[in-house]
């Protein structure tokens, strides 16, 4: 193993956390050398931000997690009708008993663990804001760890004492509620207002994916928030929540096909539903 992985008192950078995640990728999930970049990884992103990488994530075992095309049997996202919260029809679904920790096929993870955990799925709440005719995302910038691309509001389900208060999905919307308060800064309450009140009561899309390593790391859940009419007094009045990580974006439905290079591929899959 090179000296450059070894050094426990080097700075730790978002380079050198991309740095290792490159290395990370090059070993077989089940070797030695994977499991040591692993720990070299789950030091580095502690001392890089302690306080993000300290939290609890709620992840799905990706062992119970199938695929049409598999020879296992299949096991989908279905969670766009309230009819599926009861189903028990072999589909991903909602009870209030799958968040609690003594399940073990769902379970919170501290994030620095979960990050490169190949034995579980991190569950990722989104928001896609639109009138129809437009859509609000976010354009990342080079501090973020997914650099210059156009994304969902989206972020983790991180643990909260509102899990023993709240069903599945009351907890999972209050999650995407929170994200947007975090990700975006309103001059205008009434915005916000209509924004957060309009959040569906189950998620629209649901999305399992195998094309990259993100994509065999988590599950995303995805709002779809429909306004009235996004227009530019209503975009000027939005700005983002963490300016030093990403700008809030604005576009027309008509440009997705131009801007595909720019989108990450969740985005894309969402626009092109």
């Amino acid at each position: 193993m090179s000296e450059n992985y070894m050094d426990q008192e080097s700075p730790v950078t978002l380079e050198r956390i991309r740095d290792l995640e490159s290395e990370l990728r090059k070993h077989p999930v089940d070797s030695d050398s994977y499991n040591y970049i692993k720990y070299e990884l789950r030091n580095s992103l502690l001392r890089f931000d302690k306080e993000k990488y300290s939290k609890y994530l709620l992840c799905l075992a990706s062992d119970i997690i199938y695929t049409e095309d598999s020879d296992w049997p299949v096991f989908t996202l279905n969670v766009n009708s309230k009819e599926q919260e009861l189903a028990h029809d072999g589909n991903f679904v909602f009870s209030n008993k799958l968040l609690y920790t003594q399940d073990p096929f769902v379970r919170f993870i501290q994030r620095c663990d979960a990050e490169y955990d190949v034995r579980y799925r991190q569950i990722v709440v989104g928001a896609l804001i639109t009138d129809g005719k437009k859509v609000i995302m976010l354009k990342t910038n080079d501090n973020n760890r997914i650099a210059k691309k156009i994304t969902l509001i989206q972020g983790h389900v991180e643990f909260s004492p509102e899990i023993y208060f709240n069903s599945e999905i009351n907890y999972l919307r209050l999650s995407i509620k929170r994200e947007i308060e975090e990700e975006l800064m309103f001059e205008d309450s009434s915005i916000k207002d209509k924004i957060l009140k309009s959040i569906p009561e189950y998620p629209t899309f649901g999305l399992l994916k195998t094309k990259t390593f993100t994509d065999l790391e988590h599950i995303g859940l995805i709002y779809q928030i429909d306004v009235n009419e996004i227009n530019e007094d209503f975009i000027s009045k939005i700005k983002s929540g963490e300016p030093e990580k990403h700008d809030v974006f604005c576009f027309d439905l008509s440009e997705v096909d131009r801007l595909k290079d720019e989108l990450d591929s969740w985005a894309i899959d969402v626009l092109t539903s």
